[in-house]
């Protein structure tokens, strides 16, 4: 019997299931817009399944994958805050710990040094209602998951907590099982 993509998927995550699987199912972190751009027309063109008009699911179905890292939307807004940088100079720094640049995702170090930064940064968190966004996501995801299947994009906690601090201090405190590192991994889990 043929599954379909969400199937196929949730199987590997149940004894039962993974024995009637019809096929590995295959992943794909995401495809690189330059290979979208380039490619697109040539790709759309020369298939005949269904497609989404949403090129981020499309052409990893079109490339043939079971399923794509997807994204969601926090509920959590945390205001940046100012810290020292390098050379003594003032930075502002997002919940993640990064240094705040526009249109990058270019790792900048963490910048969380001590549990006085990470206190500022939970006193400027709240509560954002994204529930109706939230639905209308879910339901296309719904939709979609048959044919190419969302996983969701959670990064893990010892990874949150090394970006935030930087690698460096984060393995300094690490080793030390510092108060500043059990603390960090607290303010990661809530």
């Amino acid at each position: 019997m043929l599954m379909d993509a969400r199937t196929r998927y949730l199987a590997v995550y149940n004894d039962s299931q993974r024995k009637r699987l019809d096929r590995v199912p295959t992943h794909v972190q995401y495809v690189r817009e330059e290979f979208i751009s380039k490619h697109k027309k040539e790709l759309v063109y020369n298939y005949k399944g269904i497609i989404f008009n949403n090129k981020y699911f499309d052409i990893p179905l079109i490339l043939g994958f079971d399923s794509v890292f997807a994204s969601f939307p926090s509920i959590v807004k945390i205001k940046s805050v100012k810290v020292q940088g390098k050379e003594r100079k003032e930075i502002r720094i997002g919940a993640d710990g990064q240094k705040l640049k526009k249109n990058s995702t270019y790792y900048q170090g963490g910048y969380i040094h001590d549990i006085d930064i990470l206190e500022e940064l939970r006193s400027n968190l709240s509560i954002v209602d994204r529930s109706k966004q939230i639905n209308k996501l879910i339901n296309y995801y719904e939709k979609i998951a048959p044919y190419i299947f969302p996983v969701l994009i959670v990064d893990g906690i010892f990874d949150k907590v090394w970006k935030s601090m930087g690698i460096v201090k984060f393995s300094e405190n690490f080793k030390k099982n510092s108060a500043d590192y059990d603390y960090s991994i607290q303010y990661t889990e809530a």
